[in-house]
């Protein structure tokens, strides 16, 4: 089996099962440093498979989704940073929370030595995952099983390896997976979906930032 074949079949199986693995009901919630580290260090894991199959199999930038934008590519990138802006003017006339966001309390950093591990994730995350699930992917598995049955290999896979909080968060990082790998597949440019992947994390964080519920007063804050 070749090296491009033991990626493919990494990304396919073991690292989606290792998402619902790490999500399964009763275990205990990892610590936000630990959750960002093991992302991390899975993330550089794969990147530096995917860099040796590319040495391997003689891939350049634009095999995998990163040549010179077109006009395709440079439309869904304006319009990545369209939605990107809109999210942020919409951010500006939210209102603060009442009770914290539990689910956001878990993911985002809560203190100043959480952040570069956050922003590393984001990273990592945001540009090896779209390489990894979009870029080599959709570049290995269509000459196998044609375009449109490697899309959806590819975005299950990706939803699975999200893990399973519940039905309804499952349903979403699936549809969303199947349609950044439809994207890709319509673009041929990981450009805009990379734009999204960092953006819409970082949005999040800024959004959780402005929004969470203000600390309760002290007592002396109180009597003043």
């Amino acid at each position: 089996m070749t090296a491009a074949a033991l990626l493919a079949l990494a990304l396919l199986v073991p690292v989606p099962l290792w998402g619902l693995w790490r999500s399964r009901a009763g275990r205990p919630q990892q610590e936000r440093k630990a959750r960002y580290r093991s992302t991390i260090a899975l993330g550089l894991g794969l990147l530096v498979a995917l860099a040796l199959v590319a040495w391997r199999e003689g891939l350049g930038l634009a095999d995998l989704g990163l040549d010179p934008l077109d006009r395709t590519g440079a439309w869904a990138l304006a319009a990545a940073a369209a939605l990107l802006g809109l999210l942020a003017l919409g951010l500006r006339s939210s209102k603060a929370r009442e009770r914290p966001d539990e689910r956001a309390t878990a993911m985002f950093p809560q203190s100043a030595d959480e952040v570069p591990l956050f922003a590393a994730t984001i990273l990592v995350a945001g540009i090896g995952w779209e390489l990894l699930y979009r870029g080599f992917l959709l570049w290995f598995l269509p000459p196998l099983t044609g375009l449109w049955p490697a899309v959806a290999l590819a975005g299950l896979a990706y939803g699975l390896a999200h893990g399973w909080h519940s039905g309804r968060r499952f349903a979403a990082s699936l549809v969303s997976a199947m349609l950044f790998a439809t994207g890709y597949a319509l673009t041929h440019s990981l450009w805009w979906l990379i734009l999204i992947h960092l953006g819409l994390p970082l949005l999040g964080y800024l959004g959780w930032r402005r929004l969470r519920p203000a600390p309760p007063a002290t007592p002396a804050e109180a009597l003043a």
